[in-house]
């Protein structure tokens, strides 16, 4: 019978913080280093996610939690909401989980697709990406957001470690942001369906880096046999390449098989 099946790795790549988190089939993982694996029968809706953290302090491993914390909740509380009303709740959610922590002007990425059956619903915000991959090819869905970059210009520009506060709340305006007036972000939806033999990829900015033909690859091997190990001696390699920079590094992969 028809399934979807997953692999999803999260690794800090040496940070004592993990600031990626993941929403995978619907439950929430951050830490150090996450690899698991699992399937998903095609009747049962499912939600994944990539969250990336910003902040000039400790608050980007919070922000990315707690956010995919919300979208985990609004799914189980309002499942057929339309997007833009949930994305208006997550942004209300994480202020006021916010309210009472030393977070202000911490922030986060999205990039989240709900899956039932082959039906995907995708939205995202900021630079975490999605990419499908059919007939051994991979397309890139996602357009980044540069808000992020507006974020380090400004640190940079400060001349100091810490930005002020109000270069924070302007370099991220686009983003989900923790902050008492901060308006929901404005995110890029779309839906579509995948065939049997399709995979669907998310990641945070740590694995832009990977190539479609290795995006493909990964893709590719992802097969009913797998296990979290198998899929970490696989990926890990790829994913860590030295190379490319330091940065928290979280993908994952969701494929339809036959």
């Amino acid at each position: 019978m028809p399934k979807i099946i997953y692999a999803a790795l999260s690794d800090a790549i040496g940070y004592a913080r993990n600031q990626d988190a993941m929403l995978v089939a619907n439950r929430v993982w951050q830490g150090e280093s996450v690899c698991l694996t699992g399937t998903c029968a095609l009747e049962e809706r499912a939600v994944f996610a990539c969250a990336d953290g910003l902040h000039v302090g400790f608050g980007a491993t919070w922000a990315s939690r707690t956010l995919l914390q919300g979208v985990q909740e609004s799914y189980v509380r309002f499942p057929d909401w339309p997007t833009e009303k949930r994305v208006t709740w997550l942004q209300a959610f994480l202020t006021e989980q916010g309210t009472e922590t030393p977070h202000a002007g911490a922030a986060s990425t999205l990039v989240c697709a709900q899956v039932r059956g082959c039906h995907v619903h995708l939205f995202h915000v900021g630079d975490s990406r999605a990419w499908s991959i059919r007939e051994g090819r991979a397309t890139l869905l996602t357009t980044d957001h540069p808000h992020g970059a507006s974020l380090r210009e400004a640190i940079l520009s400060s001349g100091r470690h810490t930005a002020d506060l109000a270069s924070i709340y302007d370099a991220l305006v686009g983003y989900f942001l923790v902050g008492p007036h901060a308006d929901a972000p404005q995110v890029v939806a779309r839906s579509f369906t995948m065939n049997p033999g399709d995979s669907l990829m998310l990641g945070t900015d740590g694995v832009s880096h990977l190539d479609l033909t290795e995006i493909a690859a990964l893709a590719a091997g992802l097969g009913p046999q797998d296990t979290a190990a198998s899929f970490l001696d696989r990926s890990l390699p790829i994913i860590r390449r030295p190379e490319e920079g330091n940065d928290n590094r979280s993908a994952i992969m969701i494929g339809w098989r036959a």
